[in-house]
């Protein structure tokens, strides 16, 4: 049986500013990365973010891309920021946590009336919400659909989506927007969460992981397809920092040795793995127990994306490796490696986080410069034309800034802002829904207009009536799907659109 995958989409003039007023320029004190957006935190604790936004994860009150940083609403300050596939959180000073973007499975840690169109009307919030409960975090991580933080006492708590158990509690049960237990009593210092999977550090620097393992990711030694409560990472190994991507993990020792294991279908390990893991019906490369990233690089800190990792050495230089083809190792290639190599910068870092296929740096100075895709504006460089090398990112700007018209192969009639929206759908979204796999190198191959614009009435310049179909073909990682877009106007000026998979 074919899949179907149904969006909503509603865009308005009012929702596409002009070029928009920049402000001074900014200086951050640290960044988080999503899989197409970008926060960061001012020197005074104000957040600002960047990229894409149909579930309002940018925290700007509504669902508007903007290429540029734009402040999160509310006045909140806060000390620390954690970013995802969809959503954003945040902890204030008082270690109260808020989460804002999409809440389909509770991961904002409270209940929602408002729904995204976007998102195929999902509960939803662009603006910050309080995390229910009223507990007091020292740490917080967000995965794709599922978010945990840990109390001063090191105590973990999770909330949202537990199909796999990554909330830790011991099952498998229906998702909760209510912080929760993780079980075990084990008490961590860190925490950090992955697509489907989350870990953590004891004061000792033991690892413990927990939640889904279809590609070793939990660093069990198999490919189990989950593990509903935290157990050690095997190996024996005593970890400074840890790091949970799409589906591998890497830490850094206490010697700043760099350790990965889960899926190496990109070479995102750095090493050779030998075996094979079967995961929804395809078979990837894969450890199931930390190896060693056959360069010997000398690592103070270490950031996982979807098939790519990078890290910092002690002088701050930048090194990645995996997956490259929209540039996120920053070698101004697009070819992936196993091998590591110096991002091409004579930039020194502080910080480095990878995305879900770009990569972010932050140097002393505060400027964040970012490489890699930039389709949803998510290197916030006020472009959506993706780089190979580090670009700067922009001044912050008091309004989102669009992306500019995208140069999509075949013939569409969407404008520039429905474009990016029905790509940036199908790319992430309706690359998990169509394929059973979230695929990191998706990319539209072919658009055409299947049936012409009918019963069109145009009123002040905009589409009040009428609805067209067009035939978008993506190619997810070798696998080709057709989707058929049904566009339809709202009667206010808008368009909605329905994608479903042929």
């Amino acid at each position: 049986m074919n899949p179907t995958v149904l969006v909503l989409l509603v865009l308005t003039a009012s929702l596409l500013p002009a070029p928009a007023p920049a402000q001074d320029s900014l200086q951050f004190t640290s960044l988080v990365a999503g899989w197409a957006h970008t926060c960061g935190l001012t020197r005074d604790g104000r957040a600002y973010c960047w990229g894409w936004n149909p579930g309002g994860a940018l925290g700007i009150g509504d669902t508007v891309v903007s290429t540029t940083p734009v402040a999160v609403t509310g006045g909140l300050t806060f000390t620390a920021l954690a970013a995802s596939l969809l959503h954003t959180c945040g902890l204030t000073p008082s270690g109260a946590a808020y989460c804002w973007g999409d809440n389909s499975e509770g991961q904002l840690g409270a209940t929602t009336t408002e729904r995204c169109s976007k998102l195929e009307n999902s509960p939803c919030s662009p603006m910050p919400l309080a995390v229910s409960g009223g507990l007091i975090f020292t740490a917080i991580s967000a995965g794709f659909q599922h978010t945990c933080a840990l109390t001063p006492t090191g105590a973990a708590y999770c909330w949202g989506r537990n199909d796999v158990g990554q909330l830790g509690r011991g099952d498998t049960l229906p998702s909760t927007p209510t912080p929760t237990t993780v079980a075990g009593g084990v008490r961590l210092v860190t925490l950090t969460a992955g697509g489907f999977h989350t870990c953590g550090l004891t004061p000792a620097g033991d690892a413990y992981c927990w939640g889904g393992n279809s590609v070793g990711q939990l660093g069990r030694g198999d490919d189990t397809t989950r593990g509903v409560t935290p157990a050690p990472v095997s190996g024996g190994n005593r970890f400074k920092t840890l790091t949970a991507g799409r589906a591998h993990t890497c830490g850094v020792t206490q010697a700043q040795a760099i350790l990965c294991w889960g899926s190496n279908a990109d070479d995102q390990l750095g090493a050779a793995a030998v075996a094979r893991c079967k995961d929804h019906g395809r078979t990837w490369p894969c450890s199931g127990t930390p190896v060693r990233v056959s360069d010997s690089v000398v690592a103070t800190a270490v950031s996982a994306g979807a098939g790519h990792t990078c890290a910092l050495t002690p002088a701050g230089r930048a090194y990645c490796w995996g997956a490259n083809n929209k540039g996120q190792l920053g070698d101004g290639t697009a070819t992936g490696r196993r091998a590591t190599r110096a991002v091409a910068t004579d930039l020194s870092f502080a910080a480095l986080v990878a995305g879900g296929d770009y990569t972010c740096g932050l140097p002393s100075t505060g400027t964040p410069y970012c490489w890699g895709a930039n389709r949803n504006g998510q290197l916030g460089n006020a472009t959506g034309s993706d780089s190979g090398l580090p670009a700067r990112v922009a001044a912050a700007t008091t309004v989102p800034s669009p992306i500019p018209a995208l140069k999509l192969p075949g013939t569409t009639l969407a404008d520039a802002a429905l474009q990016s929206d029905t790509q940036n759908y199908l790319l992430t979204i309706g690359a998990a829904l169509a394929t059973d796999m979230s695929c990191p190198h998706a990319r539209v191959f072919n658009t055409e207009v299947v049936k012409k614009p009918r019963n069109v009435q145009v009123r002040d310049g905009r589409m009040v009536r009428g609805e067209w179909t067009e035939r978008w073909t993506v190619n997810f990682c070798g696998k080709s799907v057709a989707f058929q877009i049904e566009y339809r106007a709202d009667g206010r000026g808008g368009v909605n659109f329905s994608a479903r998979a042929q």
